[in-house]
């Protein structure tokens, strides 16, 4: 009996491994991922994520996650120059939990939130509900700001989707006497946020875009 649950241990174990990090297949996502990174080497990952932080201005910076074969997680960070080569920035001088890092943003929906036009933007007004098409929410925040552009891949898919001013939009509902349903943008701006300071993004990259600037200028 031990014996024949081992075996079923064996056999489920691996399913298990891969089927959380499967994701929708997006015929299209593959001619929107941005080229200035290689494409992953699936031979030796189970699945990559790469996070890109897309200002309206220069320097788009980037988030990339890892896992191996043999499920070990790994990071790197950097930013484009102005010619769009990629400038990686240095680790941190400890090790982060990626582990706790990938569960909190799967939890969040890494994986399976909609792109942006896919959202009903559903504002409720004078009790009555409605809904904005992706032109309308363009034409109310602009298209100034930062996007995120997230790209995900295993051995068998890849999925590419991208949401423009989540954060000015929150902040906006947030001002609005209306009632905005935007649960979507709130768990975009969580994953953003837990990344950011697990990585310490915001200081590490930003401290060398500047060093960089000044380097170069």
């Amino acid at each position: 009996m031990k014996k024949y649950f081992e075996a079923i241990l064996i056999f489920i174990i691996p399913f298990f491994s891969y089927g959380q990090f499967e994701i929708e297949n997006d015929s299209l996502s593959s001619q929107l991922v941005f080229k200035e990174i290689e494409p992953p080497n699936l031979d030796s990952l189970k699945f990559e994520i790469r996070i890109w932080r897309c200002p309206s201005t220069l320097y788009k910076t980037f988030t990339q996650l890892t896992i191996s074969n043999n499920n070990i997680w790994n990071y790197s960070r950097g930013f484009l120059d102005e010619n769009g080569n990629v400038i990686e920035v240095p680790g941190l001088n400890f090790q982060p939990d990626l582990n706790d890092l990938w569960s909190t943003i799967d939890s969040l929906g890494i994986r399976t939130l909609p792109p942006l036009e896919n959202i009903k933007l559903t504002i409720e007004k004078d009790n009555e509900f409605y809904t904005l098409s992706s032109e309308e929410y363009y034409k109310l925040l602009g298209t100034d700001g930062i996007g995120y552009q997230i790209e995900l891949f295993n051995k068998n898919s890849t999925r590419t989707y991208f949401y423009l001013n989540p954060q000015k939009f929150t902040s906006y509902n947030r001002e609005s006497q209306n009632k905005w349903r935007i649960d979507e943008f709130h768990r975009l701006i969580k994953i953003i946020d837990k990344v950011d300071s697990t990585l310490n993004n915001h200081e590490v990259i930003d401290k060398n875009i500047k060093k960089w600037v000044m380097d170069n200028n």
